[in-house]
């Protein structure tokens, strides 16, 4: 029905459901969260890994460094160092993500979880009740979207379930800017499109930012609002949004692009989900999971709830939702067609389970006036379109019967009686008890249709990742101020390179963490081994260490001064443990692990006197493994820029047989360290090149003796600084220059809606 503009957001009516959902949401984690029996090695493998070993070490490191003061722009512990602000699901500046600042993660997690929870539902309320329809009709949209299995898959990834509440308040701060054109709206739209772009949420954030725009755009030029405004007035209040949208989320987005564009596999990286339940991969499949409540595999990722599905087709009956109707409609099959058609660089597989969020959302707004239409009481049975609601429905409802599993039929039979009284009474009182009847069923049916066999942190952390941590630390002693290599199966958590993120240790190697272009080329020889009957390398998932592998010895260049190996892993399958190039002295073991110490690597910081020119990447590899290089002696240095031009006039080549004699009274240690900034006292006879075996990354400078010097890039990957004859400190600081263009653009933008908002403020109260 169409409301008046004073009775769509009655605060009473918004209270009482916030009441509902508060209540409900713990009953709902509790049902959904169901950690899987079993000791020993069944108590070390855990389903959703992702949270383990990348959310969990990630959300601690952020948030202890910002507890400490620090911006932590730079992560130093895994893979030589990262950029660590401009990977988005590190989302540091979302609004949403302040819990983890105050409480411990695995608290953290779980409030994270209950807030975003009641929020979607919330949210897409506001946006429900904004189509002018009923409040029952409302909270089934709201629980039907937040309550999904493509909910509750992703609401383990806080980046994911981020992006999910803002999408519906996008929505509705962009349909109530269209009814009138307000430029408060306008603002909440600004503001609400930032909030999305600050969520992480990579893909899925891009898709509903494109049902967004078209949304917005369609609406915006064709829409008929209470009294005429120019299409002048209309595209610059467009205008706003955009850039108050894009002016928020610029300090996570305009580092993020720039992050994508040094890594090896940027389109991979975008299209690739942590989520640990298995989404539909085919239009196909998702069918499928429609008429099937998942009995077999927990959680069902594309069940959206019998009442959703039954009631969805009603929507394109509805008096004043038509244009909503349509839109989400042919949303959900230009998706579908996408899907099937594959005009994209990547498979359908990888793209599909993106689809599946906005496809989520579009089902929930049908079904809430699909519902909205089926309980309209201003009209009786002999209205041609409450006659045919009644009988779309009962049709579903046999189709359902024939075609789904036992559990949704006995639901869809279940669903039928409840609305009965309400079909053929067509009261007020009625349709409001039968529509609340019909919401707690839906919540139930979500319920008991979502439950994840998985554990969570708030069960068992931070003692999981202690389980062994004697052995780490026996680790960290052997590396000393170098690094580790975590040669571990994909599901361990205690040996699995993310805890370096919550210790004082160094990961030589990571896991869900992309790399760099320079980093891929180094580790794909480390982690291949050559097949001679065909000639080509297999790689070796997980950045492991691969058995028999002739190019072992770079890690002896990453500083890989200790290896723990596991007994479950291709190098711990072993006999004997020789890779090529390491001196493995073994230390001690544990369990199913095996510490290990290598003699050969070398110190993370050293001077060195002599240089040779390379062109790339892949010849700093190729010199670093021929037989004539001397580590300890020499490194490779790449040709162009300034820092190669300042090299060869500062150091000269010097030949072979006098680098040895220039060791003897070379001093070169760390003297300060932080994420980001290292500070090294060097002091040698002659010139010579300071390495730091620290990752080359755009953004990094270096000050000599207070005086600005520009980078080499050096064995491949590191950083170092052609040092002249005496006493130096060389100083290592990272600030990058999108980082510090975004912050001024987020203040800028913030600024822009205080001062709206303001003037608002003041224009009400003198009108």
């Amino acid at each position: 029905m169409l409301l008046p503009e004073h009775n769509r957001y009655p605060l009473l009516y918004l209270f009482l459901p916030g009441v509902v959902l508060a209540l409900l949401i713990p009953l709902f984690w509790n049902i959904t969260i169901e950690p899987p029996q079993g000791t020993g090695a069944a108590g070390r493998s855990f389903e959703n890994t992702a949270l383990y070993q990348r959310v969990y070490p990630q959300f601690f490191y952020s948030f202890e460094q910002l507890r400490l003061g620090d911006m932590p722009l730079w992560n130093p512990n895994v893979l030589t160092g990262v950029p660590h602000q401009a990977q988005p699901n590190a989302a540091i500046f979302q609004p949403l993500h302040l819990p983890f600042f105050f409480l411990p993660t695995e608290r953290a997690l779980v409030l994270h979880v209950l807030l975003c929870y009641f929020l979607m539902a919330m949210f897409f309320m506001l946006f429900a009740r904004s189509l002018d329809v009923s409040f029952p009709a409302a909270m089934l949209g709201g629980i039907a979207y937040a309550f999904s299995g493509a909910s509750v898959t992703a609401i383990m990834l806080p980046e994911i379930a981020s992006t999910l509440v803002w999408a519906p308040l996008l929505f509705f701060a962009l349909r109530e800017y269209t009814r009138n054109f307000h430029t408060a709206f306008a603002v909440l739209a600004g503001l609400s499109m930032g909030m999305l772009l600050l969520a992480g949420g990579g893909m899925v954030a891009v898709l509903f930012l494109l049902l967004a725009l078209y949304y917005a755009l369609v609406r915006t030029f064709f829409s008929r609002p209470a009294f005429s405004i120019g299409i002048l007035r209309r595209g610059t209040g467009a205008m706003l949004i955009v850039i108050l949208g894009f002016g928020v989320g610029a300090i996570q987005w305009i580092p993020t692009y720039f992050w994508y564009l040094s890594l090896d596999a940027p389109l991979e990286t975008l299209f690739h989900l942590d989520i640990a339940w298995r989404l539909p991969q085919q239009p196909r499949e998702f069918l499928y999971h429609l008429l099937s409540t998942g009995e077999a595999y927990l959680p069902n990722a594309g069940y959206l709830g019998t009442a959703t599905l039954l009631f969805a087709p009603a929507a394109f009956l509805h008096r004043f939702g038509r244009f909503e109707s349509i839109y989400f409609g042919l949303a959900i099959v230009v998706m579908l067609f996408l899907a099937v058609f594959e005009p994209f660089p990547l498979n359908t597989s990888k793209i599909f389970p993106f689809f599946m969020f906005p496809i989520m959302f579009s089902f929930a707004i049908l079904a809430a006036l699909g519902m909205d239409r089926f309980f309209d009481t201003e009209q009786g049975l002999r209205s041609t379109f409450v006659r045919l609601a009644v009988g779309v429905f009962f049709i579903l409802v046999i189709l359902v019967v024939l075609y789904g599993d036992t559990a949704i039929r006995g639901r869809a039979i279940l669903l039928t009686l409840f609305l009965l009284p309400a079909v053929f009474w067509r009261q007020v009182w009625t349709a409001r008890i039968f529509g609340c009847l019909t919401v707690l069923l839906l919540f139930t049916d979500l319920a008991f249709s979502n439950v994840a066999l998985s554990r969570h942190p708030i069960q068992d952390a931070p003692q999981c990742y202690r389980m062994d941590d004697e052995l780490i630390q026996e680790a960290r002693r052997q590396a000393l101020s170098d690094r580790i290599l975590f040669n571990s199966r994909a599901q361990d958590i205690s040996f699995s390179p993310g805890i370096a993120m919550m210790q004082p240790i160094r990961a030589v190697n990571a896991r869900q963490i992309p790399l760099s272009k320079d980093q891929a080329v180094f580790w794909r020889y480390i982690t291949s081994v050559e097949q001679e009957e065909q000639g080509r390398k297999r790689p070796i998932p997980e950045l492991l260490l691969a058995p028999s592998n002739l190019a072992a010895s770079l890690l002896n260049h990453l500083g890989a001064r200790a290896l723990l190996i596991g007994a479950q892993t291709p190098l711990g399958s072993l006999p004997v443990l020789r890779p090529e190039g390491l001196r493995l002295r073994p230390v001690r073991s544990l369990g199913d692990w095996m510490l290990y110490a290598n003699d050969a690597a070398y110190a993370r910081v050293r001077w060195v006197p002599g240089w040779r020119a390379v062109a790339d990447t892949e010849e700093a590899i190729r010199v670093l493994l021929s037989d004539d290089f001397e580590g300890s002696l020499e490194c490779t240095v790449e040709t162009e820029g300034d820092a190669f031009v300042n090299l060869v006039r500062v150091v000269s080549d010097v030949p072979v047989e006098q680098r040895q004699n220039n060791l003897s009274t070379v001093s070169c240690t760390i003297v300060d360290e932080s994420p980001d900034r290292v500070v090294i006292d060097v002091e040698a006879e002659v010139a010579g090149v300071t390495l730091l075996a620290d990752t080359y990354a755009a953004g990094w400078e270096a000050t000599l003796d207070g005086h600005k010097t520009p980078i080499l890039k050096v064995n491949g990957i590191f950083r170092g600084v052609a040092t002249p004859p005496g006493r130096h400190l060389l100083v290592f600081s990272y600030r990058p220059l999108p980082f510090r263009i975004a912050l001024y653009i987020t203040v800028l933008s913030l600024t822009i809606i205080v001062v709206c908002g303001f003037m608002q403020l003041v224009r009400k109260r003198s009108g």
